[in-house]
C-alpha cells in the first residue's frame, strides 16, 4: 500500500513539474501547428501531431506573433532580368536566366515604338518555392511597368499572345520585382506583415492566398544583397 502511494506522489510531482515548465516556455495563447516542436533546456521535446493544439492562458496583451522566418537577402529588383529588350511577339522569349536568386514577382515593361500595338499578354510558366506549376498572364500597358502578383522559384517558359503590331513592333522586357515570396501561404485577412530588414523595423504590405501567391513586400528597406529580410507572420 505504502509503495503504490509514493508512486502515485511521484506521477503527481512528475505532471506538476511539467506544467510549470510548460507554462514558463509560453507567453500567450500560440497555436502550434502539425510538425511543431518545444524543446525544453533539459533536451526533452513535445512534437504535435496532426491538428494538434496547446492553448495556455495569458493575458489579451500577450504577443500573438509565432514564427520567425527566414527569406535571404534579396538583390534589387532588375527591370530585364529574365527577358532583355525584345520586339513583343506572338510566340515564345528567349530566357536571360530563368531563376531569380529568392523567389519573387515578374515584371514587364512595355515601351511604344511606332505607334501603340494591339495589347496581347505575356503568359509566365514556372515552378513556385514548392515546386508547384504555377501559370501567370500579365497584360502590358504601353510606356509602363505592371507587376505581376505571383512569386516564381524557377521560369521555364515565357511566351507573348495575342499581340497585333502597328507598324514596328513594340518592345518588352521581362524582370523582378519587388514581392518576395514566402514559404507557406498566409491566411485571407492579412494585409501587413511585421518585417525586418536589416537594422530596419516595417509593417511591410503583403499579399494572402496560395503559396505563390504569399508574398511580402519590404523594398521600403531597400534590398542590396545583404540584409537579412526576415517575417514575423502572427498566424
Amino acid at each position: 500500500m505504502d509503495l503504490i502511494i509514493v508512486s502515485d506522489m511521484k506521477k503527481f510531482f512528475i505532471c506538476s513539474v511539467l506544467t510549470l515548465i510548460a507554462a514558463a516556455a509560453f507567453a500567450g495563447d500560440v497555436e502550434q501547428r502539425s510538425g511543431d516542436s518545444i524543446t525544453f533546456t533539459g533536451g526533452g521535446a513535445l512534437v504535435f501531431g496532426n491538428a494538434g493544439v496547446l492553448t495556455l492562458g495569458q493575458g489579451s496583451t500577450a504577443p500573438a506573433v509565432a514564427r520567425r522566418i527566414l527569406l535571404g537577402t534579396p538583390v534589387a529588383a532588375s527591370n530585364n532580368q529574365f527577358v532583355v529588350s525584345a520586339d513583343m511577339r506572338v510566340g515564345t522569349y528567349t530566357l536571360a536566366t530563368n531563376a531569380p536568386l529568392i523567389p519573387r514577382n515578374i515584371t514587364v515593361t512595355a515601351t511604344t515604338v511606332n505607334g501603340t500595338d494591339t495589347a496581347g499578354a505575356v503568359v509566365v510558366r514556372g515552378t513556385d518555392i514548392f515546386n508547384t506549376v504555377v501559370t501567370e498572364s500579365i497584360t502590358p500597358v504601353a510606356g509602363s511597368t505592371v507587376a505581376g502578383t505571383n512569386a516564381f522559384k524557377l521560369i521555364t517558359s515565357i511566351t507573348g499572345t495575342n499581340w497585333t503590331a502597328n507598324g514596328t513592333a513594340d518592345t518588352v522586357v521581362l524582370g523582378s520585382g519587388n514581392r518576395i515570396g514566402i514559404p507557406g501561404a498566409l491566411p485571407a485577412g492579412l494585409t501587413n506583415m511585421l518585417s525586418t530588414l536589416g537594422t530596419a523595423v516595417a509593417v511591410y504590405p503583403s499579399r494572402t492566398g496560395t503559396v505563390a501567391n504569399s508574398t511580402v513586400d519590404a523594398s521600403a528597406g531597400t534590398y542590396d544583397g545583404v540584409k537579412q529580410l526576415v517575417i514575423y507572420p502572427a498566424y
